[in-house]
């Protein structure tokens, strides 16, 4: 093969070699996120208790909505609300700046429902997220990301694998649910 042609070849895998690693995809990022409210949140406040965080788009939240309804009932089902934390992120960088109180006035409007307000796109970019999708975060007590998926609409089957994703990364001596999930229906 010729320099020429080799060329190319050596400067890409130079590229992916120094590509820096990047601690946010193994770790709960730094944030400070306002809420819909204007409520600000920070990381800090997270950490310490199993993290499950629903990322969406436009075109995804109508299935984060019902994951995080469907996900807070069952917890209160399998008495874990004090140990697992939901936590929903509406991903807005797309939002021109002109629209973001318009778009702001069609998040749900009960503070129980509050959402943190990504501007800049920071968990998209961070954990390379798909859109359309309610992109499903799981987190450790010590803000390690154990498992990251995407999930559609709310299915008896998907919602028994979360539980079960979340039940392994919960502390020894957690007891057992209670009571079977709520119908996601």
């Amino acid at each position: 093969m010729s320099r020429q042609r080799l060329l190319p070849v050596f400067i890409l895998s130079a590229c992916l070699l120094v590509r820096p690693a990047r601690a946010a995809d193994s770790t709960l990022i730094d944030f400070e996120l306002q809420d819909q409210f204007k409520q600000t949140h920070v990381d800090s406040t997270f950490r310490g208790s199993t993290l499950v965080v629903l990322v969406a788009n436009k075109g995804g939240s109508i299935y984060s909505r019902k994951w995080s309804r469907t996900l807070r009932d069952s917890l209160a089902v399998w008495s874990w609300t004090d140990r697992v934390t939901v936590l929903g992120v509406a991903h807005m960088s797309g939002v021109p700046f002109f629209l973001k109180g318009f778009v702001k006035g069609k998040l749900p409007k009960d503070p129980k429902d509050w959402l943190l307000l990504d501007w800049k796109g920071q968990f998209f970019k961070s954990y390379e997220l798909s859109g359309d999708t309610c992109n499903v975060l799981l987190f450790d007590v010590e803000g390690r990301l154990r498992q990251k998926f995407a999930v559609g609409p709310v299915a008896s089957a998907t919602l028994d694998s979360v539980r079960n994703l979340v039940g392994e990364l919960l502390p020894p001596g957690i007891p057992e649910e209670t009571g079977a999930p709520p119908d996601p229906h």
